[in-house]
């Protein structure tokens, strides 16, 4: 800002010398431009230029133009532009070059102290670059052709978005003891930036055993873990595939764990499956099997700014699951704002009232809307239980807050 005063009152003394010389002053123009200095690809923005006259005599004919990087794509401006330039993807302007935008308003003359000229102009972060977005002012009026335009500008700061998913899921359930079923694992990386240091882990419960397992990286065993070293870098759109195979021991409910860790987040993110295990087949006529998952609507989200998760659980077996149970869990960086279905709240914990039945390939959906609350990574939790599994299933969602 420090910036724009210094050029504008350059630009005042220049517009004084073609004012009638027996005026104390002239023309005395101020520009400025206002935004954020940092912002998300994929993002949107908006950036305000003000024109004003502080002299005694009309600045005749002015023009101003909005020279935006390539990084940036024009959205729409408030009020409207005389005349557009250069790349626009998401405007009316079609059929542009794929070079920077330069966007014009012919404002004519401008009154002495008259209110301020205002320009809301909107934009969306295309790629992560340092950048800049520069404002000019020029009069086009006969006896100023010599006069240099004032110019101000915004140094931006584009970052991109690390933003890691993990899900699992079995390819036999229910499974005979003796017999053997494949956890699926697959992370893959929902951001517009690229992830580092991705390490999977696979936890096994004691009706497991590990017998197998391949992946992008080499595995080590410690104890029921399965860890796989870690891949160095994940780009954008970008997935890992990892399967384990497993030997059932006794009948029971087992249950697989996936666990992620990279290192834009400060904690692991897990992702779990259940699996019926059955010892003779009079105990499997019809089985019961749920899954479940959880997303978040925007990640990262500004301090102050609303996400949106969404779980949803789904019957895959061949009978009925009863007094259905879901719960979500919020950290410290969140704040819970509402919920859908009926639900209470106990703490960090929004507890939905109990589903007493759901029939197979029926499926429910929760949303949970929380507020950010400080920098950092959010964590939620979607907890299922039911009659027909002893023990929770969870899946998690990470989120980054920024400030």
């Amino acid at each position: 800002m420090q910036k724009s005063i210094v050029f504008a009152c350059i630009f005042c003394i220049f517009l004084s010398a073609y004012a009638d010389e027996n005026l104390v002053s002239g023309p005395e123009l101020k520009l400025t431009q206002d935004g954020p200095s940092r912002i998300i690809v994929n993002k949107p923005a908006e950036y305000i230029i003000s024109v004003s006259n502080t002299g005694d005599l009309v600045a005749k004919d002015m023009v101003l133009v909005n020279f935006l990087p390539l990084e940036l794509d024009y959205i729409s401006a408030e009020p409207p532009c005389t005349t557009f330039y250069g790349k626009s993807p998401y405007s009316p302007f079609k059929d542009q070059p794929n070079e920077p935008a330069i966007v014009t308003w012919k404002l004519g003359d401008i009154q002495p102290k008259q209110p301020p000229i205002v320009v809301k102009v909107q934009v969306r972060a295309s790629a992560m670059a340092r950048c800049r977005s520069i404002a000019k002012l020029y009069t086009n009026a006969p006896e100023a052709t010599n006069i240099q335009p004032l110019e101000v500008y915004c140094d931006i700061m584009i970052h991109g978005i690390h933003a890691m998913h993990i899900s699992t899921y079995d390819t036999e359930d229910p499974v005979k003891v003796g017999k053997q079923t494949i956890y699926v694992i697959e992370t893959r990386n929902e951001g517009t930036a690229p992830c580092t240091n991705i390490v999977v882990k696979s936890k096994l419960d004691d009706e497991l055993e590990f017998v197998s397992a391949e992946g992008p990286s080499p595995y080590k065993v410690e104890g029921n873990v399965i860890i796989f070293d870690a891949v160095p870098i994940l780009a954008p759109s970008e997935k890992l595939l990892y399967k384990v195979v497993y030997l059932a021991l006794q009948k029971g409910c087992a249950k697989h764990t996936a666990i992620l860790r990279y290192d834009q987040f400060e904690s692991e993110i897990i992702s779990q499956e259940g699996t019926t295990i059955y010892k003779e087949s009079k105990d499997i006529a019809g089985y019961p099997a749920m899954h479940i998952s959880t997303y978040d609507t925007e990640d990262p989200i500004e301090i102050g700014k609303q996400t949106i998760y969404v779980i949803e659980i789904r019957n895959e077996g061949t009978s009925p699951c009863t007094n259905i149970v879901m719960k979500s869990k919020l950290n410290e960086e969140l704040e819970f704002i509402s919920a859908k279905p009926s639900s209470k709240v106990e703490g960090n914990m929004v507890i939905f009232d109990t589903v007493p039945i759901l029939l197979p390939r029926e499926k429910l959906r929760y949303t949970v809307v929380c507020r950010a609350l400080q920098q950092g990574s959010a964590k939620h939790a979607a907890i299922l239980k039911y009659d027909q599994f002893d023990q929770e299933i969870i899946s998690e969602e990470g989120t980054t807050i920024y400030r």
